[in-house]
């Protein structure tokens, strides 16, 4: 009852039971390690908890170890756990803020019961287990060792915010995959893998901040950013399944440096805007699918895939498109250069398309709109279109002095010249006045 303290000994053997009330335990230290015979329960009704030397079971998988210092009692395990004989089942009951400074190893499972609401749970070293649990509860969490592996499918349900890395080096595997929508926050960094299985961080309450370059990566699972992620790094998405973005991504004054999607699956864009001081490089080649309006931000932008979009598509910076139709309900309006690698169909209906700078590339360029299709910047200049084709009943209006196509062009529309006016074709066609 008034407390225990062995730090003395040449090691340490203990099963069962042992509690002090309200007092502090302090067993082992760098030169005294804990050894466990059975299980074992550490009770200390709100005193301290500290383990200070490493923590083994006496045979592999087979001990389990519960820690227990009440909502008042701090608990500190300062040595390597489980490092040379692997716990079975490591079980945090109650605490009013836990760390574990070493790394860990339960085979079987970590489980998180409860610590004080807006206290921390803080690994600070490797961990590696076959499940990790938490609880409904008010705790924050921190996985913030160089390599967390957790082999079973993991739910993340404290309330508290969540930690997942700290450096960009860091690796998190879990391996059945990954939900993470109860924390109030998720603070990423470093490369995050599920095995093939459905990845999903963050909700509309949820936000996802990087705190260093991140990367996701689902193999064929879906992978779903379901909230607001922001924060000023890389951000790599890499899964063959289906990639959402539900919230806004780069917003909150805090643009990611950069966006990168991976070849292979489909990509849906729900957020209404993307905004990166660097590249975004969306790498399906499948279909990307803008389900509301949508702002894109970036130094350049590159699709590989055809997109479609309800609502309007604006792209704020240099774009370079490597194939497929885009195709909107809403205006597309292009900021910066435009660079075609491949025969290109803007298609907007009865809305507007705008390019504001200039449009280049060996390959045909067809715009399809009712609305008004203007070209503000010369057009072939750097390198001429294999041709020009602007169709349906609306109005095009030339205000960058050239265009330049190799073959054809072909206005099926009004056609207004701001300026003094070169086109440079095999043939050009105007079906409508000029």
């Amino acid at each position: 009852a008034g407390g225990l303290v062995a730090t003395a000994p040449s090691s340490i053997s203990l099963g069962g039971t042992v509690s002090t009330t309200n007092t502090a335990m302090s067993l082992g230290d760098g030169n005294t390690a804990l050894t466990l015979a059975d299980h074992l329960t550490l009770n200390t009704a709100g005193g301290a908890l500290s383990l200070n030397g490493a923590v083994d079971g006496t045979l592999a998988n087979t001990q389990s170890l519960t820690l227990n210092a009440g909502s008042a009692g701090a608990v500190s395990v300062t040595g390597d756990v489980g490092q040379t004989t692997s716990l079975h089942t490591l079980t945090l009951s109650h605490s009013h803020g836990a760390t574990f400074t070493h790394p860990v190893i339960a085979d079987t499972a970590v489980v998180l019961s409860n610590t004080a609401a807006g206290q921390t749970i803080r690994f600070e070293d490797n961990l590696s287990t076959g499940s990790l649990l938490t609880t409904g509860n008010g705790y924050h969490l921190e996985l913030l060792g160089a390599n967390t592996s957790v082999s079973a499918a993991t739910t993340f349900l404290n309330t508290g915010s969540l930690t997942l890395g700290n450096a960009a080096g860091d690796v998190l595997t879990f391996a059945g995959g990954l939900v993470a929508t109860a924390p109030s926050s998720i603070s990423l960094g470093g490369t995050v893998n599920t095995t093939n299985t459905a990845m999903s961080l963050g909700d509309s309450g949820t936000p996802v901040v990087l705190n260093a370059d991140a990367t996701l990566n689902a193999g064929s699972g879906h992978l779903t950013l379901g909230g607001a992620v922001y924060g000023m790094h890389a951000l790599a998405l890499n899964s063959t399944g289906i990639t959402t973005l539900v919230g806004t991504v780069g917003g909150n004054g805090q643009a990611l440096s950069s966006l990168n999607t991976n070849l292979g699956g489909t990509l849906v864009i729900n957020g209404g805007s993307v905004n990166t001081s660097g590249v975004q490089t969306y790498g399906e080649t499948t279909a990307v699918s803008l389900g509301t309006d949508t702002t894109l931000t970036a130094s350049m932008l590159t699709f590989n895939a055809p997109v479609t979009g309800a609502g309007y598509l604006h792209v704020v910076g240099a774009s370079t498109l490597h194939g497929g139709d885009i195709t909107t309900t809403g205006a597309q309006t292009y900021s910066g250069p435009v660079t075609l690698t491949a025969d290109m169909v803007f298609d907007a209906g009865t809305e507007d398309v705008s390019f504001a700078s200039t449009v280049d590339g060996a390959y045909n360029m067809r715009v399809s709109t009712a609305g008004l299709t203007t070209f503000s910047g010369a057009v072939g200049a750097g390198q001429a279109l294999a041709s020009l084709t602007v169709d349906s009943d609306g109005m095009t209006q030339i205000s960058g002095y050239t265009v330049t196509t190799t073959g054809a062009q072909s206005f099926d529309d009004m056609v207004s010249l701001a300026h003094n006016t070169t086109l440079t074709a095999s043939q050009v066609t105007f079906n409508a006045p000029v």
